[in-house]
């Protein structure tokens, strides 16, 4: 597995494990990747591809996929064992081990994994096309240079 492709585990442990916070919105952790990967181009299917990457990659980590009240967003956080998650359990499609919780505040989306995906697809699309990655005080922005401070912490450390 490359760097590109751990960087939404890095960064999604991050903002959890070391910050402290809930997690990060799909449009963030995919603007990261333009900052990360030259070859990597915003296109309609990409948030499809985050979750299918997500779903079948080799972490141990379960991601949670749910409602963040602080920011009015959809997030991408850890599943934490001891206080686990209720909702629809997205496995592995080789191993069959639970890859991804959609929390029941993720309801309002979809009943299954690819109607979620659209949803969240159709959600984003106005951002990911302008570049607005960042959410600050309910409106879509342009990284911030703590946004990219936090990132660089993320992806660099040991």
């Amino acid at each position: 597995m490359n760097f590109e492709e751990l960087y939404w585990s890095r960064l999604i442990n991050h903002w959890v494990r070391v910050k402290g916070r809930n997690g990060l919105t799909i449009p963030f952790i995919l603007g990261v990747r333009t900052l990360i990967d030259n070859d990597f181009k915003i296109m309609h299917h990409c948030v499809t591809d985050l979750f299918t990457e997500i779903r079948n990659s080799d972490s141990d980590e379960v991601i949670t996929l749910q409602h963040c009240e602080n920011i009015g967003e959809y997030v991408l956080g850890l599943n934490d064992p001891t206080n686990g998650k209720d909702g629809l359990l997205v496995p592995d499609e080789k191993t069959g081990k639970t890859k991804i919780i959609a929390t029941l505040n993720t309801q309002v989306l979809g009943k299954t994994f690819e109607e979620i995906i659209k949803s969240l697809q159709n959600r984003y699309s106005d951002c990911l096309t302008n570049g607005t990655f960042s959410r600050v005080n309910f409106k879509w922005t342009e990284f911030s240079e703590s946004d990219l401070k936090m990132i660089d912490e993320a992806l660099h450390k040991t």
